[in-house]
């Protein structure tokens, strides 16, 4: 139950002032969403295929079979409370309950983006007919830590940037198709490292000065997204990530819900309820690539 014992009559504000905070989701936008009406839901992947070359005539139909694959997204819970009591709200000059709710809109909101994080861009996905066999995060999608530096692990620069574009690249995802756009998320600390990249030219110095002040967001096909919500690889190195929009999905269930009411239970206090299930996956190893930064 919250206590608001600084909010009191003898205050000289009559505001409630918002702690910093990251208030919306910012990476929902940025990855494909998909309506979920159970646990789990299976997304049909098609392989690509060749065609092979006739050798005479009269000769048999081939069978060149399509290749099919399946992962799996599972869904999970989430829920928040809150309640005032009526006592403490007599004793207020202003009404707490709007930044109560909001506060609690602001967390769902950041488990939106934890959970694209942690099941999404790092966790194993899950394959096969039941969606029981995890797939680790493979290798080969890892750019080095030491790259572009001279010795040992170095923080976010040119020559990473340029290796994560080229797997895209290698990959032959074509960036000018829909849903297929280029996204990378970072720290603060990793977009500070950028300017101190010796090998920039003076136009290049520009863009990503531009790209710290936040004037733009675009620097070498990718847009840049900073979430200070990344976390940390096995090495304790920021695990930062780049992606294609249509190889991450995020599965929603119940789509936030908030309820306030009086709690009959509680003396009748006000208080509020807020739920939402969601899950996210991978479909796509090759559209993910993790950036391993020292900070």
């Amino acid at each position: 139950m919250s206590e608001l014992p600084d909010n009191v009559v003898k205050q000289f504000t009559a505001n409630v002032y918002n702690m910093a905070c990251q208030q919306v989701s910012r990476l929902r936008p940025l990855v494909m969403v998909e309506s979920m009406n159970a646990e789990s839901r299976f997304f049909e992947r098609r392989h690509s295929k060749s065609v092979l070359q006739r050798a005479s005539k009269f000769e048999d139909t081939p069978y060149n079979p399509t290749e099919f694959s399946r992962r799996c997204l599972r869904a999970a819970e989430y829920h928040d409370g809150d309640s005032i009591d009526w006592a403490e709200n007599l004793n207020l000059l202003i009404d707490p309950t709007s930044s109560v709710v909001s506060a609690a809109a602001e967390a769902f909101a950041r488990c939106i983006d934890d959970v694209i994080i942690t099941k999404g861009f790092y966790g194993p996905a899950y394959e096969g007919k039941e969606g029981l066999d995890s797939v680790a995060f493979p290798s080969t999608q890892i750019v080095a830590a030491t790259v572009g530096g001279s010795s040992g692990n170095v923080g976010l620069n040119l020559d990473k940037l340029i290796e994560a574009k080229s797997l895209f690249g290698k990959a032959d995802i074509d960036t000018s198709m829909p849903g297929n756009e280029l996204y990378m998320a970072v720290t603060q600390n990793q977009l500070d490292d950028l300017l101190k990249t010796e090998k920039l030219t003076s136009s290049d110095y520009a863009n990503v000065k531009a790209l710290v002040d936040g004037v733009v967001n675009k620097f070498m096909g990718f847009t840049f997204i900073r979430t200070e919500r990344l976390l940390n690889n096995a090495s304790g190195l920021r695990n930062c990530v780049a992606w294609c929009k249509s190889g991450v999905v995020l599965g929603v269930k119940k789509e936030l819900s908030m309820r306030i009411y009086e709690a009959q239970g509680k003396c009748f206090n006000w208080a509020y309820y807020g739920a939402m299930s969601i899950g996210a996956t991978r479909i796509e190893d090759k559209k993910v690539v993790h950036i391993p930064c020292a900070e």
